[in-house]
């Protein structure tokens, strides 16, 4: 969803409200999604104190997430629209979505089709010498 609203802010032929709504969702969707994805894998700290905290603290920080987070929360509230800062909201989008395909629809004929290219690489790199 990210991903679709990310294009509808870049399009340059949607109305410019319609743009600015959608710049705006896709930051705050990312934002979400990336302090969803932290609380799921790390979840609280076991205490509240300030080493518990410092040391949950420190295996969050070195995250993806957690990166686009910090990323994300800066132009949710800033009222700049700089339209190219979608760019890196547009990839790990892409990223996700060929995560989700990968392990849901792995056994599809259409994903094998679309790993035919990379089987058939290595093999070429199997068969002719470096």
């Amino acid at each position: 969803m990210v991903f679709i609203v990310a294009v509808l802010a870049i399009f340059p032929l949607v109305p410019k409200s319609l743009s600015n709504r959608a710049y705006r969702l896709s930051f705050m969707g990312t934002t979400c999604s990336s302090v969803y994805y932290l609380y799921a894998l790390y979840g609280r700290p076991k205490a509240w104190t300030l080493q518990a905290v410092q040391v949950y603290f420190q295996s969050v920080i070195a995250t993806k997430d957690f990166n686009y987070f910090i990323y994300c929360l800066t132009f949710v509230t800033s009222h700049l629209c700089l339209k190219f800062a979608l760019i890196p909201i547009l990839c790990r989008s892409l990223e996700r979505i060929a995560k989700f395909l990968r392990h849901n629809f792995s056994r599809s004929t259409l994903y094998r089709y679309l790993q035919m290219p990379d089987s058939m690489s290595s093999t070429l790199e199997r068969l002719i010498p470096s």
